[in-house]
């Protein structure tokens, strides 16, 4: 009798000792979920409060009209950026213009050359705003990742160029506007052709 009395004692200090365990378990377990809880909470608040403090940027695209159509258009941009906070823009080029990169101007530098979109050359040594990282696209455009890290006033350009045309070509072609298959040709660019692109050309007589 005293052995079995001995027996349940034992298996329920067992039983206790495992409920303990598992009790202590279970708060350990809530606890970290609380800090990974309240990390993550409290991080949100930070983002949002350095956010709201950062610069707010007054930001301007421009360029002439037949250079082609961007997002958010030509004019003030209505997006809410901030110093050191990245946003997008993109730009499509007008078929006979490629761009060649995004520049970024002091908005009150520009404001004094004149029309600038009816003469580009009035840019010629303008020199570009630092502070502002623009995306490295390709000729036919797209959307890039813009960051401007100064609190002055910016003006974006996407500038262009004329696609390459034929200037001449090596022979002459024919009267019949033909060349012989077997003939070597050699086409002449006013400008040299971006390797990248694939390039469809068509000869006019």
């Amino acid at each position: 009798m005293r052995n079995k009395d001995k027996s349940s004692h034992i298996t329920h200090s067992i039983a206790f000792l495992t409920l303990i365990i598992l009790c202590s378990l279970f708060l350990v377990t809530c606890d970290l979920l609380s800090v990974a809880v309240d990390k993550d909470f409290y991080q949100k608040i930070d983002d949002e409060v350095a956010w709201a403090n950062a610069p707010k940027i007054s930001v301007r695209i421009e360029y002439p009209g037949a250079w082609g159509t961007s997002s958010p258009s030509v004019g003030p941009v209505s997006l809410d950026i901030r110093q050191s906070y990245a946003f997008n823009a993109e730009f499509t080029p007008d078929p006979a213009f490629s761009l060649q990169g995004w520049r970024a101007y002091a908005t009150s530098v520009l404001s004094g050359l004149g029309d600038w979109r009816l003469d580009q050359t009035l840019l010629d040594g303008v020199p570009t705003l630092s502070g502002v990282l623009v995306p490295n696209l390709p000729s036919r455009g797209g959307k890039g990742s813009f960051t401007i890290n100064t609190t002055v006033p910016v003006t974006l350009v996407p500038w262009c160029g004329s696609e390459p045309y034929v200037v001449r070509t090596e022979p002459r072609s024919s009267r019949q506007g033909l060349w012989h298959v077997e003939n070597e040709i050699a086409i002449h660019f006013n400008a040299p052709l971006d390797p990248d692109m694939d390039w469809q050309v068509a000869v006019k007589r």
